[in-house]
């Protein structure tokens, strides 16, 4: 089954007394997938759920575009940011998106200061580059360390331009980007998804408290994506702890409290 049927298929029965037998079938089909694979699926999930024509988004730690893509195709009357701290990764981007004026990349890495930051690129594996050098590389692993621009999400984004949805993947150090970000995410309460798991995030000695609390701070509530999309109830304090010293999951959304 393609991924685009498989996800139309879940919009079709979430939330309807159909979906617990298919969420029985989904797991029982889809356990061959990568959680990566899945969380890729219900992320774009949530954004058709999230995304109108004319809304506006933010992908942090773009890469290859991937997330961005899906953001053009619902939202392509919006106006878009890309920020991507990788050199060669953020040149392709511009290339890439050359004739899309509704695009700007931004060569930096978000964080809660301004200036310039340390960057470990990660040559063999670029998806485990990050600000701070994670404890899990492998010997074969080839880092590279790059002097990078920082910046605050708030410096950037003003009052005048709302912010509907945020994707963040940045290897452990999300929550520097809220941090910088807590204007915007107070202003606007976009809908966030997030990365926050193990190993990444003890480099930065960020728990699960910590991101659960700025967010709070912020008025909005953490759920898992699934839940998120049938309207369960957001993620205690606590719970968003046990979920990520379990490795239970690893993707979490932000959002204004349901109901």
């Amino acid at each position: 089954m393609s991924g685009r049927v498989e996800r139309g298929l879940r919009d079709a029965v979430m939330g309807t007394w159909l979906e617990p037998p298919a969420r029985f079938l989904w797991k029982r089909v889809l356990h061959r997938k990568s959680r990566n694979d899945l969380y890729d699926d219900l992320t774009a999930t949530v954004m058709r759920r999230t995304l109108g024509r004319a809304s506006n988004g933010i992908d942090v730690g773009c890469h290859g575009g991937l997330i961005l893509d899906e953001m053009l195709r619902l939202a392509p009357e919006g106006s878009h940011l890309a920020f991507e701290p990788l050199p060669d990764l953020a040149a392709e981007l511009r290339r890439k998106y050359a004739g899309r004026p509704n695009v700007t990349v931004h060569e930096l890495a978000l964080s809660q200061t301004s200036g310039t930051a340390t960057f470990h690129a990660n040559r063999s594996h670029p998806a485990m580059s990050g600000l701070q050098r994670r404890d899990d590389l492998g010997a074969r692993d080839r880092v590279e360390r790059l002097q990078v621009r920082t910046e605050r999400l708030d410096a950037l984004v003003g009052p005048d331009r709302r912010i509907d949805f945020v994707k963040v993947d940045v290897e452990g150090a999300e929550s520097l980007v809220f941090e910088g970000a807590r204007e915007c995410l107070t202003r606007d309460r976009p809908i966030v998804v997030f990365e926050h798991g193990e190993p990444s995030r003890t480099s930065y000695g960020a728990d699960a408290a910590r991101v659960h609390d700025l967010l709070a701070s912020c008025g909005l509530a953490v759920s898992l994506l699934d839940e998120f999309l049938r309207g369960g109830a957001p993620l205690t304090r606590g719970a968003l702890g046990e979920q990520v010293d379990r490795g239970l999951n690893f993707y979490f959304v932000a959002h204004p409290p349901q109901g």
